[in-house]
């Protein structure tokens, strides 16, 4: 974001997901727009653009890590990390406005590890943007990683306010938890 003051005119540029958000204030009174511009990585005409929506790393599972880590917010959202890693193996760390605060830990199958792994494919996780900014500060923000044949992937999760959280995301996310069985220490 970019802020500029001129002879007494501030202006405020802010760009997420392709729109430019402008506002600006003058002595003479308030002034604000909103320009949508392409995207930067608009492919030729006539071309087709392909998403990358799954990894093409070849990896051995049990190097795998996974990890969805959910803050705190203003009120009394539950706050804690969960990691599960490719041995199967579920760390979970509480930290706020959970049942069990601290650190526990639990094992899954290699079939959920592998489930686990597909659903990052599945949401097109590697093709997301890498983070979902918000203009609202009090909320959560849900981080989720992927460490894979040594690559990181990390997508961050404020909100998405103005940009739009794929719902794909969101899925995922709960399917962590869900693989993960965080709510016998969440709730």
């Amino acid at each position: 974001m970019n802020t500029k003051t001129i002879l007494g005119t501030v202006a405020v540029i802010a760009v997420l997901g392709g729109v430019i958000y402008f506002y600006s204030q003058s002595n003479a009174g308030n002034d604000s727009a909103t320009v949508e511009i392409p995207a930067l990585n608009t492919p030729p005409s006539g071309a087709v653009a392909q998403p990358q929506t799954k990894s093409t790393t070849p990896y051995n599972v049990s190097d795998v890590v996974m990890t969805l880590e959910r803050s705190q917010c203003f009120g009394s959202c539950p706050a804690y990390k969960v990691t599960i890693y490719g041995d199967g193996r579920v760390v979970y760390q509480g930290k706020s406005h959970v049942r069990v605060e601290g650190v526990q830990t639990a094992k899954i199958s290699a079939d959920r590890v592998r489930e686990l792994v597909q659903a990052f494919d599945v949401a097109g996780f590697y093709s997301m943007d890498a983070e979902y900014p918000t203009l609202i500060t009090d909320g959560p923000v849900y981080t989720t990683t992927i460490q894979r044949a040594g690559k990181v992937t990390k997508v961050i999760n404020a909100g998405g306010f103005p940009k739009k959280v794929p719902e794909a995301l969101t899925v995922l996310e709960n399917k962590i938890d869900e693989i993960a069985e965080s709510s016998r220490w969440v709730q």
